[in-house]
């Protein structure tokens, strides 16, 4: 309420709000927007939004308002998405119907079209879902003008890749099974390494077992810290009974970096995951070790 009382105050014409806790239940939807965006539909937040992807969906569409468009990224969403935006009477606007994309493209109902060159940190999917909003809304976007805005695209803490000396680090928000496997596929297209070793910490919430299943393949050994996220945090000893003597337990953030890195022994790939108060944890520690680090760049 005070963050949008400030926007009032100082006469903010375009707002991009983000709505928590899957949809519907969340306080930021107290406002009707003007267009709505549902994105990837997946396994989160189950002890609210519902058990299975269908009900979370309906959650989901709980943003939508009548007569106004509402665009779903997902083209595999489920089938409650466009029968919730019926009953509403929303105006759907569907990826793969209205609008395609890939990692090079971006192609409008009417044939307007725009190539693109996406950091790696943008999802293709969340990048065509904003260039529809701006369009279903009467925007003009020249190519010149998208070409410039996509190429200052950065996005800190999501699929953020830097070097720390010989050290590649890639550093996400991944907190649910379903970007876990995002951060697979991108690590995969990343040039390969020797060694690869994680430094993972999630809240208990989470399906840990899940995100942890899609990135075995990539990670070698994994630091566990406690001490992230509070009370609410996942206790780093049942995360090393499923990971077993690949893992490694400690009590704080800084330890845990400092046995990823010594592993590492200045080459590799340093992968710190989980929740944004471990993302936000490494930054904080990596800056201070690049500030002394030659050939560190970008942390």
């Amino acid at each position: 309420m005070a963050a949008l009382w400030v926007f009032r105050e100082l006469g903010v014409a375009y707002q991009l709000l983000e709505v928590g806790l899957g949809g519907r239940l969340d306080a930021v939807n107290i406002i009707d927007a003007d267009v709505a965006v549902v994105t990837a539909i997946g396994l989160d937040h189950q002890e609210w939004l519902g058990s299975d992807v269908e009900t979370i969906a309906i959650e989901k569409c709980g943003i939508a308002r009548s007569g106004r468009p509402c665009i779903v990224a997902d083209e595999a969403a489920p089938a409650t998405v466009m029968q919730t935006l019926n009953d509403v009477d929303a105006r759907a606007i569907a990826a793969g119907v209205d609008y395609q994309f890939s990692d090079t493209y971006f192609v409008w109902r009417d044939g307007q079209s725009f190539s693109w060159d996406i950091p790696g940190g943008v999802i293709p999917l969340n990048a065509g879902a904003a260039v529809a909003a701006l369009l279903s809304t009467g925007f003009s976007v020249s190519e010149q003008g998208f070409a410039r805005a996509t190429s200052l695209l950065r996005l800190r803490g999501r699929r953020e890749h830097t070097q720390l000396g010989g050290v590649s680090v890639v550093m996400d928000v991944a907190h649910n099974p379903d970007a876990a496997l995002q951060l697979h596929q991108f690590l995969k297209a990343l040039p390969q390494v020797e060694k690869t070793v994680a430094v993972f910490a999630v809240m208990s919430d989470k399906d840990c077992r899940d995100m942890i299943s899609a990135l075995e393949t990539n990670v070698d050994f994994w630091c566990l810290p406690g001490g992230i996220g509070g009370e609410r945090g996942q206790d780093p000893e049942k995360l090393s009974d499923y990971l077993g003597e690949n893992s490694r337990v400690f009590e704080t953030f800084d330890e845990s970096l400092e046995c990823a890195l010594d592993r590492l022994n200045g080459v590799g790939r340093l992968l710190v995951f989980g929740s944004f108060f471990t993302v936000a944890a490494g930054i904080d520690a990596l800056r201070l070790r690049a500030s002394g680090t030659e050939g560190a760049i970008n942390v």
